[in-house]
């Protein structure tokens, strides 16, 4: 089994995910096929077998559940209609992080509905020992951030 990784974000963090490919081909593991950079959304999840949804980045506070709805759901809505159109038919997708993991999960349910049944919502601790458990796969040890 060898695995691709796509890191996808906007044009602003493609300086630090340039930096995250270089130190996931440091780790020189056998099942590492190749590590690339997307920032255009049309070219997001292309013949995607797993996508992973981590928190981003909030660059104001939001106060309150509708601020929240208002500030993903159109980001939501452009990912889903992208997963719809590029992913591989049989694609996993995995909604982690500390915030807001079940309304992003609903919502990508409600804008990806061909692959709700293969849509799961994974809170920080789960998320912890899924990158234990992807590293020890990789034969490296899981990064402390």
């Amino acid at each position: 089994m060898e695995i691709s990784i796509n890191l996808f974000d906007n044009k602003q963090a493609e300086e630090k995910l340039t930096s995250l490919v270089k130190e996931a081909q440091d780790l020189a593991s056998p099942f590492l096929q190749s590590v690339s950079v997307c920032t255009r959304a049309e070219e997001a999840f292309r013949q995607a077998h797993v996508i992973i949804f981590l928190d981003d980045h909030v660059d104001k506070e939001v106060y309150s559940l509708e601020d929240c709805i208002r500030s993903r759901a159109t980001l939501c809505h452009l990912y889903g209609s992208l997963i719809e159109k590029n992913a591989h038919d049989s694609v996993r997708i995995i909604v982690g992080g500390k915030t807001f993991v079940n309304l992003k999960t609903s919502l990508l349910m409600r804008y990806a509905p061909n692959f709700t049944h293969n849509i799961v919502a994974v809170a920080l601790g789960v998320e912890g020992k899924a990158k234990a458990e992807l590293a020890r796969k990789l034969k490296t040890t899981p990064s402390c951030e």
